[in-house]
């Protein structure tokens, strides 16, 4: 059945219905992310709007879908005890080896809303973001996919899996398609990103690499790391969407002042592991910054200097750059053998 009146959100679990798109499903998404992000906390990376509901242009089953990204797939526990503990029912059934599922409602009667749990910009993650921008971007191909939904219904009103079935091919097709339009609608942005994450694996081996002795010496008027977290806390400080005044990133670690701005001597001393912790966080930064984006996108103003986007991550890669370069003059200064990279642009 194809509902054109005002609707509710919500489904009978055993019914195929489809309703025309409605603004009501984007702001209830938005509410829903709003909730999770508080009470999931640091146990998640991000949370989005996935499935028909938020394809503006096409009708849908009233059902929210959402795709929340978790840093390791391979440590479910406390996310899964976390959703089970605040009302979401578990369907173990639905099990893949990138995926699991939970829903809100009742699996025999009414739901309202599918949560799928995955690694975030993993395979199932990318897979379900792009299909969706990949529909949102070009109404032809959504327009196909609502005759194919509409198609699938007329003898599948009372079973949901052969609904769900009978456009799978279609949906996995346009899946390949939606990757590929990515790739393509986002070179610059992914060869920006790319190099970003580079100079990011540079600072890293320089992390690996660096003698004990230096790791603590004084250098430069300052700690030798300090310099490595003066860098990461300089892009994850510049990497907002929002004007306002920040306290510096990484000025405080377990309470004690590391001073990431070189003011002072930091209050506590930092081990690798730290830093490689600090440098993470950073590059999780880079990936929530730039998820959803486009080239288009690097041409808008940056939201706190006159500048686009595309100079401010610019900016960022010679900010690092300029660290590494320094780094590598103080390992020669101490008669350290320098690094190579020559393997890490390609």
């Amino acid at each position: 059945m194809i509902v054109d009146k005002n609707t509710k959100i919500g489904l009978n679990n055993f019914t195929v219905e489809l309703h025309d798109h409605q603004i009501e499903w984007e702001q209830n998404a938005k509410e829903i992310i709003e909730y999770f992000k508080d009470i999931f906390g640091d146990l998640i990376v991000d949370i989005e709007h996935i499935g028909s509901t938020s394809i503006k242009s096409i009708k849908a089953k009233p059902i929210i879908d959402l795709v929340v990204g978790i840093k390791d797939f391979n440590n479910l526990d406390n996310i899964m005890e976390k959703m089970k503990s605040n009302g979401l029912t578990y369907c173990p059934k639905k099990d893949s080896p990138e995926s699991r599922m939970f829903v809100i409602g009742d699996l025999n009667e009414i739901l309202t809303h599918i949560i799928h749990l995955v690694e975030y910009n993993g395979n199932e993650w990318n897979n379900k973001i792009n299909f969706r921008d990949y529909m949102n971007n070009n109404i032809e191909k959504a327009k196909e996919y609502e005759k194919v939904k509409i198609k699938s219904m007329e003898n599948n009103t009372d079973n949901v899996p052969n609904y769900h079935k009978s456009k799978e091919q279609f949906v996995l097709d346009k899946i390949k398609e939606a990757n590929n339009w990515k790739k393509e609608h986002n070179v610059l942005l992914h060869s920006l990103k790319t190099q970003l994450l580079i100079s990011f694996s540079m600072l890293e081996k320089i992390i690996e690499t660096c003698p004990n002795e230096l790791w603590n010496k004084k250098v430069s008027n300052y700690v030798f790391w300090q310099q490595l977290v003066h860098a990461f806390a300089g892009t994850h400080g510049w990497l907002r969407e929002d004007k306002l005044e920040i306290m510096p990133p990484f000025s405080i670690f377990n309470g004690k002042k590391i001073y990431s701005k070189f003011e002072n001597d930091p209050e506590i001393m930092l081990t690798k592991t730290d830093v490689i912790h600090l440098c993470n966080e950073t590059k999780e930064t880079i990936e929530k910054w730039v998820n959803g984006k486009n080239d288009e996108w690097l041409k808008m103003p940056f939201a706190v200097f006159k500048i686009n986007n595309f100079d401010n991550i610019a900016g960022q890669i010679r900010h690092i750059m300029y660290h590494v370069g320094h780094c590598e003059a103080i390992f020669r200064e101490n008669d350290i053998k320098p690094n190579e990279y020559l393997d890490y642009f390609g």
